[in-house]
């Protein structure tokens, strides 16, 4: 059995499922990320250039916390066709109607540089973490009528800095190559009163990291998407699928890492309470079938309210509770609060914050097989049906002030915190606990045409 490759998984494998968002968030709006863009023809070009550096108290996502100062240096490129605002303010506007086709595709590469800062306390050297990544991407959509459209993305990418998310292949620091491809089909007869959809997204991690090959996976999840607008600001919607997924090589590694197949269904209404206050409710069942382990069956859900209060300014609150894929115990179930504010002034200065916070439960621990296992320890391990019970919280500030529609500078505060009381136990010996907090200041420039 490894040990040292489930204590690495254990110690970053319980998260927040937004902490990854703070890493990318500098560069994760796009209309402030690729600028006015530089037109040949029909296409737009957009090149784009950023660094950012700061601290982090907890490079690795370790109980025992190794801080490090980041550097961070990126480029991209980018083309697509005209984007809205060009359209808006076009010719093409008016003559064209619409696009039919719409295509867009980038390359991009990151550098990250990790000085670690004091004696390191866990396995790996911070400094290791130290690496390029890169991804290539491209989205296509077709509308050869106002009643069929077809639309089809693939993005690749080498990552080499994770995330606390538990997701399939989500590890921090564990190198790996992941491809996530999709196609839709979506149809709107009766003028748009009526939308249904079918989805496909193929989800792949490879993961070359010696000792952690086993991870390696793919998911196929399969959704179908129906909407029907009884009122014209309110509709009823309707969301259904399946995931079958499986690991390539799972017995290269000491723990139950089993084939399954998660499902949901949902059904719920969305539509406007006034001119500026949107809300959504939907609920339904979800649920795990693994050939080995635990397995969940419960009520799943989610309901929010948006208060658009001008152009500038948006406010978001509500509530989650679903299931998503787990290195332990096959399965997490969230429980999440959370309210988001996003506010632009004059066009020059962008201010957003988020904050969420919540119960989850893992299933219990196994071996290969999927025999309970007693590896796994702690006040938050239940004594009775060996599933843990903890408590996550985020909270993040970000603001970006634009000297030009194509320079600006931004900074970046944000707080994660893991609170699962819980330890993997060998031979009477700890060598991974689930417990961690993560405190990060940042400060970055970019350069977007």
């Amino acid at each position: 059995m490894r040990r040292s490759s489930i204590a690495a998984v254990l110690a970053t494998a319980v998260g927040i499922a937004a902490s990854d968002a703070r890493a990318q968030q500098w560069l994760s709006d796009r209309t402030l990320t690729q600028g006015r863009g530089i037109r040949v023809g029909n296409f737009e070009l957009h090149p784009a250039v950023g660094a950012e550096f700061g601290f982090d108290s907890n490079a690795l996502y370790q109980a025992t916390a190794d801080s490090a100062l980041r550097l961070r240096v990126a480029g991209s490129f980018g083309i697509s066709t005209l984007g809205q605002q060009r359209l808006q303010s076009s010719a093409e506007a008016t003559n064209g109607a619409r696009q039919m086709v719409r295509f867009a595709a980038n390359v991009g590469v990151a550098y990250s540089h990790f000085f670690g800062l004091g004696v390191p306390t866990s396995v790996r050297a911070v400094s290791d973490a130290s690496n390029l990544g890169f991804n290539a991407g491209l989205s296509l959509s077709v509308t050869p009528s106002n009643v069929f459209s077809f639309s089809f993305a693939d993005n690749f990418s080498r990552a080499v800095q994770g995330t606390s998310e538990l997701n399939f292949g989500q590890l921090f620091v564990f190198n790996r190559w992941q491809n996530v491809g999709a196609l839709g089909f979506t149809v709107t007869p009766g003028g748009g009163s009526f939308e249904f959809k079918l989805n496909y997204t193929n989800t792949l991690f490879v993961f070359f990291e010696p000792g952690f090959e086993g991870y390696s996976n793919m998911a196929n999840d399969i959704n179908v998407q129906m909407r029907w607008r009884f009122l014209p600001k309110t509709s009823i919607s309707f969301s259904g699928g399946a995931t079958p997924s499986f690991f390539f090589n799972p017995s290269s590694i000491g723990s139950n890492l089993s084939t399954g197949v998660p499902v949901n269904a949902r059904l719920g209404v969305t539509g406007l309470i006034t001119e500026k206050i949107a809300f959504s409710i939907f609920g339904g069942y979800g649920a795990t079938y693994y050939l080995s382990g635990d397995n969940a069956e419960t009520f799943v859900g989610n309901a929010e309210v948006r208060f658009i209060t001008g152009p500038n300014m948006s406010v978001r609150a509500g509530v989650l509770r679903d299931i998503i894929p787990s290195y332990i115990g096959n399965y997490m179930i969230r429980n999440n609060l959370f309210v988001n504010v996003s506010h632009s002034f004059a066009g020059r200065f962008l201010l957003s914050g988020e904050a969420s916070a919540g119960v989850v439960q893992l299933g219990y621990f196994s071996g290969p097989g999927g025999a309970p296992s007693t590896s796994i320890t702690g006040p938050a391990v239940d004594p009775n049906t060996g599933r843990l019970l903890g408590f996550r919280a985020l909270a993040q500030l970000f603001g970006e002030y634009r000297f030009t529609d194509y320079l600006g500078l931004n900074t970046t505060l944000a707080f994660t915190g893991n609170f699962v009381d819980a330890q993997l136990t060998s031979m009477g010996m700890t060598t991974g606990r689930l417990n961690w907090i993560k405190f990060e200041a940042f400060l970055g420039l970019r350069v977007n045409w």
